[in-house]
């Protein structure tokens, strides 16, 4: 989770609403580089006060796609993103 008060982030979110999870979310991946190729590596950050970074969007965007065209129940998206 970005705390969005700290000071790594705050330059950056005075331009942008969004940007700490952004911020973050290229650490993680920065961290994760070496994960081996057979692993599928989506970084998910979440900043305290705002929104998700991009990449957790489209994750969960998919997940929710898959859940109901398995459910048969188009409010999955509703439901994942409260």
């Amino acid at each position: 989770m970005a705390c969005t008060s700290d000071d790594l982030y705050v330059e950056a979110l005075a331009c942008e609403a969004g940007a700490a999870a952004e911020i973050a979310a290229t650490h993680k991946m920065a961290k994760y580089t070496d994960m081996p190729s057979q692993f599928v590596f989506r970084p998910i950050a979440v900043e305290t006060q705002s929104p998700l970074n991009e990449s957790a969007r489209d994750l969960l965007s998919d997940v929710s796609k898959h859940t109901a065209m398995c459910s048969g129940d188009d409010r999955t998206s509703s439901f994942l993103f409260q």
